[in-house]
């Protein structure tokens, strides 16, 4: 019995023993490791929050991110507050979280806005030169070969009235056609060959008083005159007095000005702006004061292989005569408008190699850069189609340094994985 008295003695001062140096090594390494906590407790933290409590602070200078030291003070370069460099848990999920003061923030000049959904409407601001309508242009052909005596228009520019005649010229096959009618209009009988002389002399376009002439004064007119078919001015002349022409000759070019066009260059990526029918204004240099209204009237469908731009023709009214051809012209085409359109300022975006970044604001003092894509571009507005939601807030002005701190954080993170 007392045998087994001392074994079990031995054993409750052994089981003492080992807690007694449990405790001791717990004291040493807290002792040793300051900050350190017990088992128990670590397990209650997640990875994060344990990592979290347990990282050494950092202190950075913002403009300089390769200023950084255990405790706060001051940048030797810049002179700013050093900033503590705070953990992020998610800084796996695209670019880390950068905590920023707000003494800091506003020395950096940091604005902040909301993104808002706007009508947006781009106007494209180009230049061009005033043409001829060329739908408006007219050629004046014989329709028998003959010579040219006497021409009224001989200067180019010349102004011509629809009717009025522009030279006269002889033509043995007019003149063999009037006697022909002569000859059916004294033989009542022939009636059809009146019909037929008839329809011959009006498909060689012989006016209508010379063959009044014929049927009331039976008056065969040797040299008869060619007409202008418009008003207009006269761009081209191809006759002189005497000359000898057949019906491929070009006689005279007549231009309507009362319409003009104007045709402008455009850019590739302004294609998805126009389309045909949308309102245009114009100013002439020449013409101070003055302002026209037209419209898109065709697109062309190749660019230019010198210039890499794209020809647009719009058309204007120039009812009082006052634009004239080759003209140059200030134009402003406007686009359809897009309502509705979630937008941030132009100012907002950073640019990079893989397209654009907005720093978003996550709560407050912490931002993080997202990827955007954009759509319609405005002088002052850009349209956000994915990255952003109508009121998320961003930074409007000092995103820059945030995004390069960001970047700073991201390649660190790279490295030590």
């Amino acid at each position: 019995m007392k045998r087994y008295q001392k074994v079990y003695t031995l054993c409750v001062a052994l089981a003492f023993a080992v807690c007694a140096s449990t405790v001791a090594n717990a004291e040493e390494i807290e002792r040793i490791v300051p900050g350190s906590e017990p088992l128990s407790e670590a397990k209650k933290d997640t990875p994060e929050a344990h990592a979290k409590k347990h990282a050494d602070p950092t202190y950075v200078c913002p403009m300089h991110p390769q200023i950084q030291q255990g405790e706060e003070g001051a940048c030797p370069i810049c002179g700013m507050d050093l900033v503590l460099k705070s953990f992020n848990p998610n800084s796996s999920q695209g670019m880390p979280v950068i905590s920023v003061s707000s003494s800091t923030a506003q020395s950096m000049g940091v604005r902040i806005g909301k993104v808002k959904k706007r009508t947006l409407s781009r106007a494209i601001n180009t230049v061009g030169y005033v043409r001829y309508d060329e739908s408006q242009l007219y050629h004046v052909h014989a329709r028998a070969s003959g010579w040219i005596k006497d021409p009224i228009v001989k200067v180019l520019g010349d102004k011509a009235e629809k009717g009025q005649r522009l030279a006269s010229y002889y033509s043995p096959e007019i003149f063999t056609a009037q006697e022909d009618y002569l000859t059916a209009l004294r033989s009542p009988s022939e009636r059809q060959k009146q019909v037929d002389v008839l329809t011959r002399l009006r498909v060689m376009e012989v006016s209508g008083s010379v063959i009044q002439g014929l049927e009331q004064n039976a008056e065969i007119t040797s040299h008869v005159p060619i007409i202008s078919p418009i008003s207009g001015v006269v761009t081209e002349i191809g006759v002189r007095d005497g000359m000898y022409v057949t019906p491929s000759t070009l006689l005279y070019s007549i231009a309507d000005l009362s319409d003009v066009w104007v045709i402008v260059d455009v850019f590739p990526d302004q294609l998805s702006w126009i389309q045909k029918g949308a309102l245009a204004t114009m100013k002439i240099d020449a013409l101070p004061g003055e302002q026209w209204r037209g419209r898109v009237d065709y697109i062309y469908p190749e660019l230019d292989p010198k210039t890499r731009t794209l020809q647009v023709r719009l058309k204007f009214k120039n009812k009082e005569g006052l634009l004239k051809p080759n003209m140059f012209a200030s134009v402003k085409i406007n686009n359809r408008p897009l309502p509705g359109a979630i937008a941030i300022p132009r100012e907002a975006l950073i640019p990079s190699s893989e397209g654009f970044r907005v720093v978003k604001v996550t709560e407050k003092n912490h931002y993080k850069p997202v990827k955007v894509k954009v759509g319609t571009k405005t002088a002052k507005y850009v349209e956000i189609t994915q990255g952003l939601e109508a009121g998320d807030e961003i930074v409007l002005s000092g995103q820059f340094l945030i995004d390069s701190e960001s970047n700073l954080q991201a390649s660190f993170q790279r490295m030590s994985q």
